[in-house]
């Protein structure tokens, strides 16, 4: 705001109104806390207790499920503790514009070159680090990008 008041002869309230929407398009999305809690070997995601790998992916109708993301449960990788190409797929086709690899707690998991060089060439911020960092950095950032995560609840 200006501090200037419908009174005063400057006020300009299309300005005023302007100048508000710039301030809340510049402010940081507050964090979502879609995921509750993680501890090795388990995942607590709006009070529900995983225990395998998962995938967190933007719902496809929000508006319908009421749910800004949903989790697809036993993330399988045919690699193991290697993330390839085939394993992003699904992330790619969500249309996100940030996918981020809970790499285990020991940070175990490898994003693998091919893997890297899709998300890249699809224009997507690629974030591999531990899972808890991971989860924290999902809660932090997923509400203000179109976000997918996937998370190694292990080593």
């Amino acid at each position: 705001m200006s501090g200037l008041t419908p009174n005063d002869p400057n006020y300009n309230p299309i300005a005023e109104l302007l100048r508000e929407v710039a301030d809340a398009a510049a402010a940081p999305a507050p964090p979502i806390n879609f995921i509750d809690s993680f501890s090795f070997g388990k995942m607590v995601i709006q009070g529900k207790e995983y225990s395998s790998d998962l995938v967190i992916l933007p719902d496809p109708d929000p508006a319908i499920s009421g749910q800004e993301y949903k989790v697809l449960a036993k993330w399988w990788r045919p690699k193991g503790h290697e993330v390839t190409a085939s394993d992003v797929a699904a992330a790619l086709g969500a249309h996100v514009k940030l996918l981020i690899i809970g790499t285990g707690e020991k940070n175990r998991v490898r994003v693998r070159s091919d893997a890297t060089a899709l998300i890249k060439r699809a224009g997507i911020e690629l974030i591999a680090v531990p899972t808890p960092e991971a989860v924290k950095i999902f809660n932090e950032r997923a509400g203000g990008v179109r976000t997918a995560a996937g998370f190694h609840l292990t080593c």
